[in-house]
């Protein structure tokens, strides 16, 4: 009777915990290349604008 009553107070973790997830570390590799592309697009629109003597 001991050994059933260890057995039901043992729980598994959440699966989360066991296996987490990797949407979290692409979610902000996704982000960070977006800031990364939207900074190359204003400097080149800089460099575009600036080498082209402006309007």
């Amino acid at each position: 009777m001991r050994v059933e009553e260890k057995d039901e107070d043992y729980t598994l973790p959440p699966r989360r915990t066991l296996h987490p997830s990797g949407a979290l570390k692409w979610t902000r590799r996704f982000y960070a290349a977006l800031v990364i592309l939207f900074a190359l697009l204003i400097a080149a629109l800089a460099s575009w604008f600036y080498w082209s003597g402006g309007f």
